[in-house]
Parts: structure tokens; C-alpha cells; sequence
């Protein structure tokens, strides 16, 4: 299962159209999301290819798992969204207040948990886009 996150950490590319992504998450950030991301040192941008049929599982964990990533310190903004027009395709955005921050998340007892479930549910290892605040 950590060679799976390893893999994933390994893709920089985002390889869904730019359009999708601002059709699905764009509209939802507000004023208060900006100000708190104004002050996240580390950011996130995971893509998910979720097999056929492995959907509705999917977002079930992803919920769970979300709820429980919300509740960690370092964490700033958690979201996790799907592509209306792909709907294997699910986008979170992550922002921490720093790459520690991420790294503790990573070893939390849900991710670790998560992780052999997406092994099975995903098309392909997790994208991974790293942001740093300049």
C-alpha cells in the first residue's frame, strides 16, 4: 500500500482538462476558503480514476475519510469533488499548513486505512500536483 502513495507521489501531471476543473471545484471556493488558503504553506491537488462500477464505493470512502482528514491540526481546507462530465473522475484539494502537515496526514490511521482500498477501486496510482505558497 506505501508503494502505491509512492507511486502516486511520483505524478506531477493533472491530466484532466482545465475547463472540468472549474466547472467542478472553481465556483466553489468563497472569500473565507481564499483567506484560509492565503496562509496554507502546502497544497494538495489529487486526481482519482475510479473503475467502473467502483463509484458509489469510492465516494463512501472518500467521505469517511474526509470527515476524519478535517479534524487533523495542520489541515486548512479539505475538499473533494467529482467531475460532472467523468464521473470516475473525482479531484481533492488539500491545503496544509505545511509539508509536515501532509506528511502527518499521510500516516494517519484513516490513510493508511484508505489506501489498500483505492489499490483495489482505482484505475491508476493517485496524481499528485504539489503546490508551495511563494
Amino acid at each position: 500500500m506505501l508503494k502505491f502513495l509512492k507511486a502516486a507521489a511520483c505524478a506531477v501531471a493533472v491530466t484532466f482538462p482545465v475547463a472540468s476543473w472549474a466547472d467542478t471545484a472553481g465556483a466553489a471556493f468563497s472569500e473565507a476558503a481564499t483567506a484560509v488558503l492565503d496562509t496554507a504553506g502546502y497544497a494538495v491537488v489529487a486526481t482519482f480514476k475510479v473503475k467502473e462500477g467502483e463509484v458509489e464505493r469510492f465516494a463512501e470512502e472518500m467521505k469517511i475519510n474526509e470527515a476524519a482528514s478535517r479534524m487533523e491540526p495542520g489541515i486548512l481546507d479539505y475538499r473533494s469533488y467529482q467531475d460532472p462530465k467523468t464521473p470516475t473522475l473525482f479531484v481533492n484539494f488539500e491545503a496544509y499548513k505545511d509539508q509536515q502537515a501532509f506528511d502527518d496526514h499521510v500516516a494517519t490511521p484513516h490513510v493508511q486505512r484508505l489506501l489498500p482500498i483505492l489499490e483495489d477501486i482505482l484505475t491508476e496510482p493517485i496524481g499528485i500536483q504539489v503546490l508551495v505558497n511563494y
